[in-house]
């Protein structure tokens, strides 16, 4: 049976043995890796080690929730919100989260957030990540993977904890993965990374500004990081 590793960040000591007791209650193929209410000793024990499920208390004493998404901006875990106070709730949607559950924990909204989770991860793991079959790029959010033409794609923005694809037809589409899972799985084809926020495609370059933007065929313009000028030139050169 899979498992699936998980972290508990919580600044009430009490809540997170709490929460740890209904998880293991509940799921046997979860596994509760580590437990901090030191949210900085948290955030250094995720930049080393993968997670698969982050439970995060959005209000605790050293930083809030939103400041700790900022200092772990690859974070790839699905996060589930464990907190008392409803009021950050529409802000908090904005990080792509599997839930948002007030404490008192209920066990039924518990379930219902992991349960996502757990079928997230399925997802992903079912993912090829290194190969694009028939052209066709795998772009997985929350609720299902669209398959799209890789000449397609115009380009990839990173945000803090997911990745808007914009595509020729003027679509945008949003996915879970990081940028830098995205530059593992086109490694191999036309796009290069520009900038630490953006991956191009080469074939969708409309100009190249020499005060370092290029234009792409959609007239959208992207920052090229100054150490990486030469090394595109070099390619379309």
């Amino acid at each position: 049976m899979a498992s699936y590793s998980c972290v508990i960040v919580d600044g009430e000591s009490k809540a997170a043995e709490i929460l740890l007791q209904e998880i293991q209650s509940l799921y046997s193929d979860i596994v509760i890796e580590a437990s901090f209410i030191d949210a900085t000793k948290a955030i250094q024990y995720l930049r080393n080690n993968k997670v698969d499920i982050l439970f995060l208390d959005i209000s605790m004493p050293q930083l809030d929730g939103f400041t700790f998404f900022q200092m772990v901006p690859h974070l790839e875990a699905q996060t589930i919100i464990i907190t008392a106070h409803s009021e950050y709730a529409i802000e908090a949607f904005e990080f792509n989260l599997c839930g948002y559950i007030l404490k008192p924990i209920k066990q039924a909204s518990l379930s219902r957030a992991v349960d996502r989770a757990r079928a997230n991860l399925q997802v992903k793991r079912k993912t090829v990540f290194n190969t694009i079959h028939y052209g066709k790029i795998s772009i997985p959010n929350n609720s299902s993977i669209y398959y799209v033409d890789s000449n397609a794609i115009i380009y990839f923005e990173g945000r803090e904890r997911y990745t808007n694809i914009y595509l020729s037809n003027g679509e945008k589409l949003c996915s879970s993965y990081s940028l830098g899972t995205f530059k593992n799985i086109v490694k191999e084809n036309t796009f290069v990374q520009i900038h630490r926020s953006y991956i191009i495609n080469l074939t969708n370059v409309r100009m190249y500004e020499r005060k370092g933007i290029l234009i792409m065929n959609n007239n959208v313009e992207i920052p090229v990081s100054k150490s990486e000028r030469a090394k595109l030139l070099q390619l379309f050169s």
